[in-house]
This record gives C-alpha cells, sequence and structure tokens, in this order.
C-alpha cells in the first residue's frame, strides 16, 4: 500500500505568502487580500513556525522577501490568476458591469483629460461608479485601493501594468482677456512684458516648467505662483497671464501662442494599474475608453506596453 504524502502548503498560504511579496507592507498585503492586518501578521508568523524558516526580512520600510518567498510567492501568483480566470468565465458576455473604480491623477489631467472620457465610459457603463483622487501626490499610486492611474512621466514605476498613450508637448501661451494680446501673432510679441508668468508652486514647484520659465522670462517679469496645475492653466486661460501649457486642443484651444518661445520638453503619458487588475473587466473596459480619446487626441498611442518586465496579456 503505498503512503499517502500529506499536503504541507495549501492554496491559502501560497496566495498570502503571494500578496506580502506583491505588496511589500502587511497593510498593502491586506488589502490585496480583503483581510485585517493582524490575520495577515498571524498568517505570515504560522508559515514560518510550521516549516521553520525565514520568508521575510523585516525592517520599517516593511517586509523584503527572501529567495523562498519569492519562489513560493510563483506558485500563489498561478494560483490568483487561475482563480481569476475563473471568476471571468462565470461572467456572461451580455452581463453589465458592476461595481466602482477609483482612478488617480493629477487635478489638471482630471480636468482636461479624463473628464472628456467619462461621458461615454458612463453611457457604456452606466452601474459603474466612479471616485477621481486628484491630489499632485505620485504615492497615491502605490496605495492598493486605487484601481487606476494616469500619470505624466517619463519615468514609470515599475511593478505596474503600463499603457504608454503618448507624448505631451509644450508650448507658451496667453489670452487677450487681459489685455496685452491681440487676435494676430505679431500684435501679441512683447505681450510677456507686459503680463505676469503663471508658474508651479508648492507642492509642484519642483515641476520642470518653473524652472523653464525662470531662465526663458524676461528679466523684468514678475511671476504668480500655483499649487496646482488645473489652476495654473485655468488662470492662463482666463487671461492672467502667460504660462507653460500642454498642448492638447481643449487647453490652447481660445489663447494664443507665444512662437518666439521654442519647448523642446515632452512628457509621457502613461495609464498605469496593478497587475492584480489585470483582469479586471471594468478596468479594462476603461482602459478602452481612454486609449480611445488618446487615439483622438494625442499625436501617438502605443497600447499593451509593459512597464519593466511585466506584460499585459
Amino acid at each position: 500500500m503505498i503512503e499517502q504524502t500529506p499536503i504541507s502548503l495549501d492554496s491559502r498560504d501560497l496566495l498570502i505568502i503571494h500578496a506580502l511579496v506583491q505588496g511589500g507592507t502587511l497593510e498593502a498585503a491586506s488589502r490585496l487580500l480583503s483581510r485585517d492586518v493582524s490575520s495577515v501578521f498571524r498568517a505570515i508568523k504560522r508559515i514560518e513556525k510550521r516549516y521553520g524558516l525565514v520568508l521575510f526580512n523585516r525592517s520599517r520600510e516593511g517586509y523584503s522577501p527572501l529567495p523562498v518567498a519569492q519562489s513560493l510567492a510563483q506558485h500563489g501568483a498561478r494560483i490568483h490568476d487561475a482563480i481569476s480566470a475563473g471568476n471571468q468565465c462565470l461572467q456572461t458576455d451580455d452581463e453589465a458591469l458592476r461595481g466602482s473604480l477609483k482612478i488617480t491623477s493629477t487635478d489638471f489631467l482630471v480636468q482636461y483629460f479624463l473628464l472628456p472620457c467619462i461621458n461615454k465610459f458612463c453611457a457604456q457603463h452606466p452601474n459603474v461608479s466612479v471616485e477621481f483622487d486628484s491630489r499632485n501626490e505620485s504615492a497615491q499610486l502605490w496605495e492598493r485601493d486605487i484601481d487606476l492611474a494616469l500619470r505624466p512621466t517619463n519615468q514609470p514605476p515599475s511593478a505596474m501594468i503600463g499603457h504608454r498613450l503618448g507624448h505631451l508637448n509644450y508650448c507658451v501661451a496667453g489670452t487677450s482677456a487681459g489685455g496685452g494680446f491681440g487676435k494676430d501673432v505679431n500684435e501679441s510679441v512683447g505681450a510677456e512684458t507686459q503680463r505676469p508668468w503663471l508658474v508651479p508652486s508648492g507642492a509642484i514647484s519642483r515641476h520642470w516648467s518653473r524652472r523653464w520659465v525662470e531662465d526663458n522670462k524676461p528679466s523684468d517679469a514678475v511671476c504668480l505662483g500655483f499649487d496646482s496645475m488645473a489652476a495654473l492653466v485655468n488662470a492662463v486661460r482666463s487671461g492672467c497671464g502667460i504660462g507653460v501649457l500642454p498642448l492638447l486642443d481643449n487647453v490652447v484651444k481660445g489663447t494664443t501662442v507665444l512662437p518666439q518661445y521654442l519647448i523642446t520638453e515632452t512628457t509621457q503619458l502613461w495609464l498605469l494599474y496593478h497587475p492584480n487588475n489585470t483582469r479586471n473587466p471594468m478596468v479594462r473596459a476603461f482602459v478602452e475608453v481612454v486609449i480611445d480619446y488618446a487615439h483622438r487626441h494625442l499625436a501617438e498611442v502605443v497600447v499593451d506596453v509593459p512597464v519593466p518586465a511585466i506584460a499585459d496579456q
């Protein structure tokens, strides 16, 4: 008679290890697992004690996986993917999407890029609620309760699925609402010495356009600072002064571009989400709407481009 070898690890153990490797902290792992922090902590201690292993190095920054934990996490990832695929099979093609999406981006991109997309998405999926987090804090991208992030960056974070939507180009512009600008471009030359220059300040003072303005504006021109890029753009459009604007049609419409200033700086625009959301049908539906909008409003759209080493299958 052949004795049956008892199974030591079960799928729940592997899923917990996978979540902690992915999240890096107990808090992040608990969100991935929809469990409280203390239960994740106890589960890891139980697994380590049962098998006499140390799976993670602990530090103030979080949990750093040792090689054995990384190997076990790969098995947990396969279990997670199988469960996700099974859930997807249960959803029929004609079943309406239901639930909620939480999307983070800058206030400027929410107003001028995402809001034009939302009407189409809501019309197609009326049972999905959408919440925007428009705080200008890049750390928000790492919170696991965020489903999607739209980020202007030339260095997208690793360990995220990414769609590069294209590049944002820039110009210097103002409007005639505050005086000093004519409808003809030639009438606007010299207006940059008569009007304030609007620049990022406060929380966004490190934005590259502030340094560009300081290096290129007339020496006697004054600056007005804004800690919100959306407020800065709105102020330029309302005639408060001159500023660096992204070349989006709904941004520069109604403004006068100053051709004497040539800006070569460009910023990539990335739509990002966590690998655990790869098969989330609401995420995929929103991605499709945003990509369609980008096709029509940006010069370049490259879809399914993975942020290093992760592909969107």
